[in-house]
């Protein structure tokens, strides 16, 4: 995934001024994503179909095919799908990523888009995500998604006696002190995400 060479005009974009530059465009930001998701055509992400009409107005596709969610835009099935952040601000945020000698962090992309550290926070993970997957398909996609959960802790009997007498009362056998829950969610033949317990509840609502 590479962000040098996008400009449309065959010259390389080198730096952060000629990437926030050319990346203004909201056309030129579309038409790099375009590419980037669909180099041979642009395919319905629904049925698969490449008889897609294209609407420059809305910058919104429409597949031919009767089904439903016919239109679609190129952030739909995408990590940027339930962002409200426009296509300008994420091209500069992988430009900026895939760039990096040693990658950024989420306090440079807030400086250099002017947009909340938590929401660079939330471009930043998505956009690694599309780095070491290759894609910009969110996890998921159109397949099953597994889940499950488990709580990592210790086992009583190797607790400070203090610490123990405090966390357990009453009587019984080796007890296991959970501390941290833990969950894994995955699909088939796909990537792995372990999110933290505060992500869990909207894993579970958007898959």
């Amino acid at each position: 995934m590479n962000a040098e060479n996008t400009n449309g005009t065959g010259q390389q974009i080198k730096t952060l001024m000629q990437a926030v530059t050319h990346f203004a465009d909201l056309n030129a930001a579309h038409d790099f994503f375009t590419k980037m998701r669909w180099p041979d055509g642009v395919v319905c992400p629904r049925c698969g179909s490449t008889d897609v009409r294209y609407s420059p107005t809305y910058r919104r596709f429409e597949c031919s095919h009767k089904h439903d969610r016919r239109q679609f835009t190129v952030k739909t099935g995408t990590i940027m799908e339930d962002s409200p952040m426009g296509l300008d601000k994420w091209a500069v945020a992988f430009w900026l990523e895939v760039n990096a000698k040693n990658s950024i962090s989420s306090y440079e992309i807030h400086r250099a888009l002017g947009i909340t550290q938590k929401s660079a926070w939330f471009m930043l993970h998505r956009i690694r995500f599309a780095v070491k997957s290759g894609t910009f398909t969110k996890m998921g996609g159109n397949g099953p998604i597994e889940c499950d959960e488990t709580y990592v802790g210790g086992l009583s009997k190797n607790m400070h006696l203090s610490r123990r007498r405090k966390a357990i009362t009453g009587t019984g056998g080796t007890i296991v002190i959970a501390h941290h829950p833990a969950w894994l969610i995955a699909r088939t033949a796909g990537p792995i995400a372990q999110p933290t317990g505060r992500q869990h509840g909207s894993c579970l609502a958007r898959n």
